[in-house]
């Protein structure tokens, strides 16, 4: 999920530096007129503002280069990400292979159940043990009156 939300905004920002690119003026945009997407945020990152120059080129550069760094740094945290998912996946295979054999879990389902089922998985002896420990049993409810039968 954290990997999700880092590609999204890494995305959303590359988008930004571009469309901001369209509208820049002509010393900015000529910069990164050609730059393939791969290269886009690293030249982005490269501008800085000059003194001296209109106040909207300043801005400009200063966006696109705060833009630049930012999808730089999400793909520093992708990578990080990648790296935790691997090492997450190697405890599960080894802590319960079989778990993951099972149709529709993977490693980060197969890690949140063994957390939840903790060191001792015999405690966990039915389904609705089960159940209540994750927090999805039904609770008994009432309105307050008991029925009592008149014979």
């Amino acid at each position: 999920m954290a990997r999700r939300s880092a590609r999204t905004a890494n995305v959303n920002m590359l988008n930004q530096v571009r469309n901001l690119d369209y509208t820049a003026p002509d010393d900015p945009r000529s910069q990164l007129k050609d730059v393939a997407c791969e290269r886009l945020a690293a030249e982005a990152a490269k501008l800085r503002p000059r003194s001296g120059r209109d106040q909207v080129g300043v801005a400009t550069r200063s966006a696109l280069c705060l833009l630049g760094r930012r999808v730089l740094a999400l793909d520093a945290e992708v990578d990080k990400l990648d790296k935790l998912d691997n090492m997450l996946g190697r405890l599960v295979e080894n802590t319960a292979p079989r778990l993951l054999e099972v149709f529709g879990v993977g490693v980060s389902t197969a890690a949140s159940l063994l957390v939840t089922a903790g060191d001792n998985p015999a405690r966990i002896r039915s389904e609705a043990a089960w159940a209540y420990l994750c927090g999805v049993a039904p609770i008994p409810a009432s309105s307050g009156k008991i029925a009592t039968s008149t014979s």
